[in-house]
């Protein structure tokens, strides 16, 4: 009986042990950003700044003491005029930085969301579908969640000292998933010869992954992944897909998954530490 007892206790153990080494990963994919929108940012960073005008005084200690009230109000009143058009040359300003960033932020909208582009808005959805069919290595979390616990840690005092364990603490997410997508690239190939002429256009797009640990606050894993489609044209026949920037998409996130699922097998390590030499 004895033995048979310690048979099972030692089998939960080994069961236990061996759902925590594999249990899934808690991963949360983050929405998706292209090149437009990274050198859109980087662009209006810098710009709608407010203009800093340093403040001016026509008048020092000296002239107060060598010169009557009458002619100190004369002086004061050309400050004054000289500060109301610089006001009124700063408010012009600000309207045209408004003017323009707003036609900037529709061209945007137009190339992100109306455009050919339009399937990136949801690029962190396919990939958290695709991870989440493999649910012995995936659980996706959503990005709603995530968020609201980054505003609850950013509002914590000492913040952002170690707001990604905080992050992980708060949102159950242990994995952070950033993508971006390139733009479309094009080659063209053309034949004319033996009474036949054809033409081959091979498109390709790039998404780039990374992965952050958000125990260590590490970047442990990164990787690019190109799909690529090919259409022919001939006078009797062509066949073209409308839908190719979707398709490039998808087939490059479908080998991201199986890429992250392959590493995930073995587990998401962060890099060692560089060893130190033996004088130190």
């Amino acid at each position: 009986m004895k033995k048979t007892v310690s048979f099972l206790l030692g089998l939960a153990a080994a069961v236990a042990l061996y759902a925590g080494e594999t249990a899934p990963y808690k991963v949360c994919v983050l929405d998706f950003t292209t090149a437009d929108i990274i050198g859109q940012k980087r662009f209006l960073d810098a710009a709608n700044k407010k203009i800093e005008i340093p403040a001016q005084e026509s008048l020092n200690t000296a002239d107060r003491l060598s010169i009557n009230r009458v002619m100190q109000g004369f002086i004061r009143m050309i400050d004054a005029f000289d500060s109301a058009r610089t006001n009124q040359a700063n408010r012009d300003a600000q309207i045209e930085d408004n003017r323009w960033n707003r036609a900037r932020a529709l061209e945007l909208y137009n190339l992100t969301v109306r455009g050919e582009a339009r399937p990136v808005v949801l690029g962190g959805e396919y990939l958290a579908a695709y991870l989440g069919r493999m649910n012995h290595l995936f659980r996706p979390v959503e990005v709603s969640q995530v968020t609201a616990a980054m505003e609850k840690v950013a509002a914590r005092p000492g913040f952002p000292e170690h707001f990604q364990q905080q992050l992980a603490a708060e949102s159950g997410a242990e994995l952070l998933i950033f993508g971006t997508v390139s733009d479309l690239r094009s080659r063209e190939r053309s034949f004319r010869g033996y009474g036949i002429e054809t033409k081959t256009i091979t498109w390709e797009l790039d998404v780039i992954l990374k992965v952050a640990d958000l125990g260590t606050g590490q970047i442990v894993y990164g990787n690019v992944y190109t799909g690529t489609l090919s259409e022919q044209q001939r006078p009797s026949a062509s066949e073209i897909d409308h839908n190719r920037f979707q398709t490039l998409m998808t087939s490059a996130l479908k080998q991201a998954a199986e890429d992250l699922a392959a590493v995930a097998e073995n587990g998401f390590r962060a890099p060692a530490p560089a060893a130190q030499s033996q004088g130190e």
